[in-house]
């Protein structure tokens, strides 16, 4: 009520002025200008709207995923996930041993080991290095349900899509059916099947990667 009655004012004065000013003022002259105004300024804050969304948006480094962040301790990955139901054994020849929990042996326990993986769905898997040791990377592979979303990316999507939301990675390489793209500068990691995101993997910054940050 306030507000028409205020709009209904200023039309009533505007038309007053013009109305004993005409043959004055030029008047044409005056309405170009302010059409123009009014366009320079929509058109500004159209370009400030569109570079605070993109701004906003934008990709940014990652520090954490499913709950756990590169640094972490072992004591701290058992408080949040609770044990792990597989470890990983990596051989000589690059194959990978996969060994539930409860047959680890005797002799041995799950900090003995530098990969545990969280049989949830998805699987989250926990690799450490360093002494003491520390979370170096938290991957998520896609089963029967999709992974968190990170940087605005699920799995399942093109590598065409991740692309155009991230740019170029710093490195692609294939092995087999797999590709896999890296962006360091997001602590990313990202792993490609039939052209679409099967898993993805939250790094360490390579300062962290091989000791404990101080303090």
């Amino acid at each position: 009520m306030g507000d028409g009655l205020f709009l209904s004012t200023v039309v009533v004065a505007i038309l007053l002025l013009y109305r004993w000013t005409r043959d004055r003022w030029r008047w044409r002259r005056i309405a170009a200008w302010f059409a123009a105004s009014l366009v320079l300024i929509a058109g500004t804050l159209t370009i400030t709207l569109i570079g605070y969304e993109k701004f906003k948006d934008r990709p940014t480094p990652q520090t954490m995923y499913s709950g756990l962040s590169p640094g972490m301790s072992p004591k701290e990955v058992l408080y949040i996930k609770g044990y792990p139901d597989n470890v990983y054994l990596t051989g000589t020849d690059n194959w990978t041993e996969v060994i539930r929990t409860d047959a680890i042996p005797k002799d041995k326990t799950i900090h003995n080991y530098a990969e545990w993986s969280f049989s949830e769905n998805p699987r989250i898997e926990v690799d450490f290095a360093g002494e003491p040791k520390i979370v170096t990377r938290i991957r998520c592979y896609s089963g029967d349900r999709l992974c968190p979303p990170v940087v605005g990316l699920s799995t399942g999507v093109s590598e065409e899509t991740v692309i155009a939301h991230l740019g170029a990675p710093a490195t692609a390489s294939i092995e087999g059916a797999t590709k896999t793209l890296d962006y360091p500068d997001l602590n990313l990691q990202l792993w490609f099947t039939k052209q679409r995101l099967y898993m993805v993997a939250v790094k360490a910054p390579p300062a962290r990667s091989a000791r404990r940050p101080n303090g």
